[in-house]
Formats: C-alpha cells, structure tokens, sequence
C-alpha cells in the first residue's frame, strides 16, 4: 500500500465510550484500564497483546490500534454486538504523527513493525481493500486473515480531533447516537455502513 491508497483509519468502539472518548482520546489499554470503560475486547487476543513488545519501541499495550480496515476477524468476531459498537473514521493525518508504528498484519502475529508512513508498502493493498479474507486454501485464507487485520498503532493516545465521523449498523442507532451526542455538545457526521458491520 501507499499513503495515497490511505482514506481514512478506524477505530472500533463502544458508543458508550464515546462521552469519555471525546474527552480524553483514544487511549491506549494500559491508560483506559486506569478509567471507567467498557471494553469488547477478546480476552485471548488481549492476553497475546500483553506479552508483545514492539521492537524498538514500547509494549503492544501502550499503542492506541487503528486498522486500516474495521471490517475484519475483530468486527466478525463481535458481529452479535454491532448494536453497541461503532466504528470511528480516523484522519489518515495520524500516519504522519511521531512514533507512529504500521503492523503490516495482525499485530499479535509474526508480522511486520515498521515506521509510519513508510512502513504501508509492508501492507498487502490487495487483501485489504477486500471485503471477505475467505480463501479454498485453508492456509491462504488463514494469512489473509491476519492481513485484514493490519494495525496502525499510536503510542499513547490519539486526540478526539482526528475523529472525522462516526460509522454505526443501522437508521435507528444514528437516530439514538446522534440525541447522545447532541446531550453532550459534540457534533460529528454519523453515518449508516451496514457492510463494515457485516449486515
């Protein structure tokens, strides 16, 4: 992949994050475990996470991870919650952030680190402009599967500002997101995306 093929980057979150995500940012696990929050986090992917450690720079858990594409083995994986998640659309801005890392797939996998926004030509373009990593060889299918979820990871934190626009599953969560965010003064385009949701 290149910069150019980069529209935007997403973040999964629950909406019931959102007052707080606003407020504070997007934190990393080891900061947002200091807060209040709920996490759709896997426990079996968490407990990989925290015993990665990204060369030369800090352990997995101290990056905020964004994914070049939300529709992938995460968001399937919480497909029976898409009624309390969205996907937040991340300014392609932050590949150009200091300290920035590309996993050019899964990063709890033998992948590749590399700095950002060099590191995209690691990212195979192909797989994941893809709407489905399903392949007739098992182990294709596997390998495509770890790219879909090809990380960009923030150290730290990401400002609320990088925030463009909310992505959810249907009309009547963008009615209901939409009354939230109005309560709470923020003021984002909320946008129905069925197929990032796998609907």
């Amino acid at each position: 992949m290149e910069l150019s093929d980069i529209i935007e980057l997403h973040y999964i979150a629950p909406m019931v994050n959102l007052p707080s995500i606003f407020t504070k940012g997007i934190l990393c696990h080891k900061l947002v475990s200091k807060i209040e929050h709920t996490s759709i986090a896997l426990k079996d992917v968490q407990e990989k996470r925290a015993n990665k450690i990204v060369p030369g720079g800090k352990p997995l858990h101290e990056y905020v991870n964004l994914y070049i594409n939300a529709r992938n083995p995460m968001m399937y994986r919480r497909s029976d919650r898409v009624n309390e998640i969205c996907v937040l659309s991340i300014s392609k801005e932050v590949l150009n952030l200091e300290g920035v890392i590309i996993a050019d797939r899964n990063a709890t996998s033998d992948c590749i680190f590399a700095p950002s926004p060099s590191g995209l030509i690691y990212v195979d373009g192909s797989v994941i402009k893809s709407v489905s990593w399903n392949d007739p060889d098992i182990i294709e299918k596997y390998r495509k599967r770890l790219i879909m979820c090809a990380e960009v990871l923030i150290p730290n934190s990401l400002s609320a500002n990088f925030i463009n626009k909310i992505y959810v599953v249907n009309e009547a969560i963008k009615n209901n997101l939409e009354n939230v965010l109005t309560n709470i003064n923020i003021n984002k385009v909320i946008e129905v995306k069925p197929l990032l949701f796998f609907r």
